[in-house]
């Protein structure tokens, strides 16, 4: 049986509020896997994802950016707080340390053990933490977005990264791809990347179906990206 309960945590900004899933059965504390949404939040994605890492034996986090009730379903609403934060990865960054330190202190978790996976934005969200240098277990991009940012510049990233990426994704270009792993290879960082041609932006959520602008589902890479990140996992949380 897998137990779903909601989690609050909150600073100077506001309150936030995540969402916990993990296994009934577990003896003593587990590893726990962050699970950063898209721009647009929580959705059925990232819940069916938490799901899957509790049946693995990991809390899953889903963690909340915007804020407790803020309503992310509407494009002016979504990209106008990612927008926001984009503009200001310092109060990104301050939020995500927010939530990791929020995760360390969960009774369910090890907090020797917590990973991340993150979707788009997401994605973004994990890398610049390690970008500052937070020493956690492992890292996991999903189409992410690479961009760095204008601090940290010769921080050395301790945490190890897996980057799962649409050759053909149009918010990260082969450029942009060339980009991050020389700065990841710069700041010393182990790195891997899994890279899939033919494949788009958004390629493991099953509602893109937006073809001629480069972002949609792609069923075959999303099984092969998440077993891949399954074993980056077991390895990562062991």
């Amino acid at each position: 049986m897998i137990i779903t309960e909601s989690i609050e945590y909150g600073d100077e900004y506001g309150q936030y509020e995540g969402l916990l899933v993990y296994p009934d059965n577990a003896e003593g504390k587990l590893p726990c896997v962050l699970v950063a949404p898209t721009v647009w939040g929580r959705t059925s994605m990232e819940e069916s994802s938490a799901i899957k890492l509790a049946e693995m034996g990991y809390v899953a986090m889903i963690v909340d950016l915007y804020g407790k009730g803020f309503d992310a379903s509407t494009e002016a609403a979504a990209f106008g707080k990612m927008a926001e934060y984009n503009a200001d990865r310092q109060f990104l960054l301050n939020r995500m340390q927010l939530i990791y330190k929020t995760a360390s202190q969960l009774p369910q978790v090890d907090d020797t053990k917590i990973a991340g996976i993150g979707f788009c934005f997401g994605g973004k969200c994990l890398l610049d933490l390690a970008r500052s240098g937070q020493d956690f277990a492992g890292a996991v991009s999903f189409h992410g977005v690479f961009d760095a940012p204008d601090f940290n510049t010769d921080q050395k990233i301790t945490t190890p990264i897996l980057l799962l990426h649409g050759w053909d994704d149009p918010l990260a270009t082969p450029e942009d791809v060339l980009r991050l792993t020389q700065e990841l290879t710069h700041k010393g960082a182990n790195w891997e990347l899994d890279a899939y041609g033919h494949t788009g932006h958004a390629f493991m959520k099953p509602e893109a179906k937006r073809y001629k602008e480069g972002y949609f589902y792609h069923a075959e890479v999303a099984d092969r990206a998440w077993n891949r990140m399954a074993d980056f996992l077991k390895i990562v949380l062991s």
